[in-house]
C-alpha cells in the first residue's frame, strides 16, 4: 500500500499492484502529511508544515482517529516515530509521547 497526500490536505491509499485508490480520507483539520508510519492497524502522518501537526488514521479505512497539534510555528518540520506503546513525536526543539492508538 502506498500513503500520500494531495494538495487539498486529503490522504490516500494506493494498491501499488493495481494502482486503485483504497481509499481517500479529507477531513483533516491539519495540513496533509508528508510522512507516515504505519503500525499494527494504524497509520501515523507528521505534516511538514511550520505549524501542522501529527494525524492518526485507520490504515484499512482512512478513517480520522484524531490529530495532534501545538499550535506553534517553530520553523521546522514535524516527526514521528514508534517507541513501545508510544509515538515519539518532535516538533523543532519539542519532544513529545502520544499513546499509540
Amino acid at each position: 500500500m502506498l500513503y500520500t497526500s494531495d494538495h487539498d490536505d486529503g490522504v490516500w491509499a494506493v494498491d501499488v499492484e493495481s494502482g486503485k485508490r483504497t481509499w481517500l480520507c479529507d477531513e483533516l483539520d491539519v495540513e496533509g502529511p508528508e510522512t507516515f508510519l504505519r503500525a499494527g492497524t494504524a497509520l501515523y502522518g507528521a505534516t511538514g508544515s511550520l505549524d501542522g501537526g501529527i494525524v492518526a488514521l485507520e490504515a484499512k479505512t482512512g478513517k480520522l482517529r484524531w490529530t495532534y497539534s501545538d499550535s506553534k510555528a517553530v520553523g521546522e518540520p514535524w516527526q514521528v516515530a514508534i517507541f513501545g506503546n508510544r509515538l515519539l513525536v518532535t516538533h523543532g526543539p519539542e519532544i513529545y509521547a502520544l499513546p499509540a492508538v
